[in-house]
């Protein structure tokens, strides 16, 4: 099969870590998801795969995985964005401490705006841990699961009888709240937007992070709980995993300060980020704000 990217593009593509809707209107055309992702864009989707696994950080496993989220058909385009995630893990630590690759396209394309996907490719079928996670984008009934050589599935085909945010009495999905994080804020006012965006109805504490690098880059993050809370993304894994896409390095390379901005209440990250920090990057600055529980969206 011909690619339908140039070496040129692939590089702009992977270094920007997300092709706009306009871009890929531009290169495979316009179309309509209701039978299906049209071909062109699926073949798009499963040439970024092999880009997006480039972004993996697996020192454990030696497994990279790499994932593409599709947005939302932008009417003004006819096609959606594309976003890249891959796998992360952090030596030293806890396995818990991981990152999916389809956590990541997923975190990747909401803080980017989009309130909903229409499909995640993945270079491997989703585990249980993501089928759980991204049975909470929306209705599983409608989100399309792509692997390269297999058939396009509907999620609630690979997850049926699902355990959802709605059962715990919550209706709305984390990706609809708005990720208000604005990349001229300072470090600690960006931490606190972040907290104020977070997803957490199971347990009320709001938490968001700012990475802040030796180069001047700040990286936020905002915590997204599940309703089966093991695979919940909390604000420092968000903010770890957007690093190691956006920086293509471990993501304590050259970290200079980690600022936690949380609210009070029946969990909290500050142990677990210090602990982390004294294992990772120990010469790493840290610090915590208090922000109110009543402060959220």
């Amino acid at each position: 099969m011909t690619a339908l990217l140039s070496e040129a593009a692939r590089a702009r593509f992977l270094a920007a870590g997300k092709w706009s809707a306009q871009e890929v209107a531009a290169l495979v055309g316009a179309g309509s998801a209701a039978e299906g992702l049209p071909a062109a864009w699926l073949a798009l989707v499963e040439e970024a795969l092999p880009l997006a696994a480039m972004r993996a950080q697996a020192p454990v496993s030696a497994f990279h995985v790499g994932a593409v989220a599709v947005g939302q058909i932008c009417p003004e385009a006819g096609a959606p964005a594309l976003y890249l995630g891959a796998n992360l893990e952090c030596a030293g630590l806890p396995l818990a401490a991981s990152v999916h690759a389809e956590q990541a396209a997923a975190a990747a394309a909401w803080a980017a705006g989009e309130t909903g996907l229409l499909a995640i490719a993945a270079s491997a079928p989703p585990c249980g841990h993501c089928r759980q996670f991204l049975c909470e984008l929306g209705d599983p009934t409608e989100l399309r699961i792509v692997v390269p050589g297999e058939p396009e599935r509907r999620l609630a085909a690979l997850l049926p009888q699902w355990f959802g945010p709605e059962q715990l009495g919550v209706n709305q999905t984390w990706m609809q709240r708005t990720f208000a994080v604005q990349a001229q804020a300072t470090v600690a006012e960006q931490a606190v937007a972040a907290a104020r965006s977070s997803f957490s109805p199971y347990s009320g504490v709001l938490q968001g992070l700012a990475l802040e690098y030796e180069d001047g880059a700040v990286i936020a993050g905002a915590t997204v709980e599940s309703v089966a809370y093991n695979p919940s993304l909390t604000a420092f894994a968000m903010a770890l995993s957007r690093a190691a896409m956006q920086r293509n390095a471990p993501p304590w390379a050259a970290l200079r300060r980690v600022v936690l901005a949380e609210s009070s209440g029946a969990t909290s990250l500050r142990a677990s980020i210090e602990a982390a920090l004294a294992q990772a990057a120990p010469g790493c600055g840290f610090e915590r704000i208090e922000v109110q529980s009543g402060q959220a969206q």
